[in-house]
């Protein structure tokens, strides 16, 4: 059995809200095209040529909304493509994802099917997730996590239950809880995580997260503290300290570790910007506890054509302590329509100083059918990823001005923390480029979580 969703706590306050389905980007595509599949193959050595490894098709209902992907692998030895992976999305009149399910196809993997169920309120705000596993014995859908979220009269939420599922007598168990307090001026000021003890039949404090805001409201330290049961007292674990440059964008984010009563650091990101928001640098250092200092560890600059679209990044490695050398690079191409046809990546050979190729995607579109068809006024979501899957970067899209603050950040499958993103409003483009190499991340599930003062949304991102 696998639990992708809910299984564990989220380590972050994530807000649902529901927001509308993003209207298409002029620089990245002119809204008349569709996905409909991608192609993936790897380079290989040997052969001198790309041999395909799988490829992913997609399928949306009537408002556009994607409702299926379904994924093929290739099998080299018998030339055939055979089904591997399939996702499912339901929605309701509203855009709501209310049923998603997830299924391995191979005959060693059916018992890794996975389906949750949503509620939203009113306001749209999902209510409660409730997750189900596939059981082979029975061929029957078996209860097995339950989240519900509770919000306050200002829409914020303020209580995170999770239970368990108890089979044997039909009932749900305590597992996790999470309990929020907000700031006068409605800004997250600390949350509690608690576990339930089932001995004791009360709940038992383990976590506490902390935010510190500077005068702008944009949030400058948050700060990790674990309950010690013996002093009864909480004791720092870690930290996060955020800085902005003059236009309210990420500027450095450092991560530290409670040592000895002292705060130590262990490592540093450093962000420099184009003058339409994007990306240009991403400096990522790491504390060597030898010398006492911050050493330059790994360096991604990003490169653009005449319409600033993203067509070259490469990541060097700083090596010896002394030099930067190159260590991957990858090439975008986009057809007439700024829509993204071919992602390729290179890795570097220090032997030849030559560029290795590795393995490229191609994407493949299909007329947009809701183009020129009247649609049901219906709330909008604002936000979009592109690619997804991805795999060493993505894009977050604004489908109109955003004139909030965003604070956004990148979380596990679990909702832990895994990188704050960006601390700051949309650049005039509306685009915002992520660059994922520097946390080596493992292939699988996470999502984004994009907050502002008034309003909050997650999107699933599948990174390989």
């Amino acid at each position: 059995m696998t639990t992708r969703y809910y299984s564990l706590f989220i380590l972050l306050p994530v807000l649902s809200a529901f927001f509308k389905p993003a209207k298409a980007q002029t620089k990245y595509g002119d809204g008349t095209l569709q996905l409909k599949s991608s192609h993936l193959a790897n380079w290989d050595a040997v052969q001198s040529k790309y041999i395909s490894k799988d490829s992913n098709s997609y399928s949306y209902n009537s408002k556009g909304l994607q409702t299926e992907m379904y994924q093929r692998t290739y099998d080299p030895m018998t030339s055939l493509w055979k089904g591997y992976y399939v996702e499912l999305d339901a929605y309701d009149q509203q855009g709501n994802v209310i049923t998603y399910v997830d299924s391995f196809l191979t005959a060693d993997q059916l018992n890794s099917r996975y389906r949750a169920t949503y509620k939203f309120n009113a306001s749209n705000q999902e209510i409660q997730n409730l997750q189900s596993y596939w059981d082979l014995a029975t061929s029957n859908w078996l209860l097995d996590e339950r989240a519900t979220t509770t919000y306050n009269t200002k829409g914020k939420e303020s209580l995170d239950l999770r239970e368990s599922f108890v089979a044997s007598n039909g009932s749900w168990l305590n597992s996790i809880l999470r309990t929020y307090t907000f700031t006068t001026s409605d800004e997250a000021d600390y949350y509690i995580k608690q576990v339930w003890d089932n001995t004791a039949k009360s709940w038992v404090d383990e976590y506490k997260v902390l935010y510190h805001y500077n005068a702008l409201k944009y949030t400058d330290t948050m700060i990790i503290q674990k309950y010690n049961t013996a002093t009864k007292v909480w004791v720092n674990e870690s930290k996060n300290s955020y800085s902005y440059d003059v236009f309210n964008r990420l500027f450095i984010n450092a991560n530290y570790s409670w040592i000895s009563n002292a705060w130590v650091p262990n490592g540093r990101n450093t962000y420099s910007y184009e003058t339409d928001g994007q990306p240009r640098l991403h400096l990522y250092e790491t504390w060597d506890s030898q010398i006492k200092n911050l050493q330059h560890n790994f360096l991604t600059s990003y490169y653009y054509d005449a319409n600033m679209r993203l067509i070259t990044k490469t990541g060097e490695t700083w090596v010896n302590k002394n030099q930067w050398v190159f260590s991957n690079k990858e090439i975008h191409d986009y057809n007439a329509n700024g829509y993204e046809i071919k992602q390729t990546y290179l890795k570097f050979n220090s032997s030849l100083s030559t560029w290795d190729s590795t393995y490229k995607t191609r994407f493949h579109y299909i007329s947009n059918p809701l183009i020129g068809i009247p649609t049901i006024a219906e709330p909008e979501k604002p936000f979009s990823i592109y690619p997804n899957p991805a795999s060493q970067s993505f894009s977050l899209l604004a489908s109109e001005g955003l004139t909030e603050k965003y604070t956004i950040t990148l979380l596990n499958s679990i909702g832990m923390q895994v990188a704050v993103l960006s601390g700051s409003k949309f650049p005039i483009n509306k685009r915002l480029q992520f660059d994922l190499t520097p946390y080596s991340l493992p292939s699988g599930l996470y999502y984004i979580s994009i907050q502002s003062k008034d309003n909050a949304c997650r999107l699933p991102l599948i990174i390989r």
